[in-house]
């Protein structure tokens, strides 16, 4: 039997979250998250729609900014993004 693949093939290092998946990963609400995206200390708003994103990348750096410790299992945290 072949292995499963990945529940989201966007597992490079880069990946884009959603505000939950940050959320939870940061130990905020998601409120927070969107307060944080609309301030614009990370991520983006994705044009004509009320979803935001953040890069991975950009999740790392808040954390070092800000002292909060990720999780051992953060590495394998990415949304679904459709092509």
């Amino acid at each position: 039997m072949p292995a499963k693949k990945p529940k989201n093939p966007t597992t490079q290092s880069d990946g884009v979250m959603t505000t939950t998946q940050c959320a939870k990963v940061l130990g905020m609400a998601t409120k927070t998250i969107a307060d944080l995206i609309d301030d614009g200390q990370m991520g983006w708003r994705i044009p004509g729609s009320t979803h935001r994103r953040v890069r991975r990348s950009e999740l790392v750096a808040f954390a070092e900014r800000h002292g909060i410790t990720l999780p051992s299992d953060f590495a394998h945290v990415t949304a679904k993004v459709k092509s």
